[in-house]
């Protein structure tokens, strides 16, 4: 379980990310909802953000647990103002995966 912190910096996300005990499972999944609205407002900090959760999906799958991230966004163009995240480029689920059908 995830502690609530009112204010956190960048390095206290990451030490936050890395502290996820997966008590018995093999996988967690966090979803950031409402992606778009940080990524407005914050940029710069919501991509480091994501490089944190890309770098520890990573780590947790080299001892045997999955990390999932879902960032929610109704945002159809947020990819391409995205690019890159932790060396991969992000992909849309199958039912958004074609750009017409995010009314694009």
């Amino acid at each position: 379980k995830i502690p609530r912190y009112q204010r956190i910096g960048l390095d206290g996300f990451n030490d936050l990310i890395r502290q996820i005990e997966f008590d018995g499972c093999t996988g967690v999944v966090v979803v950031l909802i409402a992606f778009h609205r940080f990524w407005q407002a914050f940029p710069k900090y919501a991509c480091h953000i994501l490089d944190i959760m890309a770098n520890h999906h990573r780590s947790q799958l080299l001892v045997g647990n999955r990390l999932l991230i879902l960032a929610q966004s109704e945002d159809p163009g947020i990819d391409e103002q995205i690019g890159i995240v932790g060396g991969y480029k992000p992909i849309w689920n199958s039912a958004e995966w074609l750009r017409k059908n995010r009314d694009l």
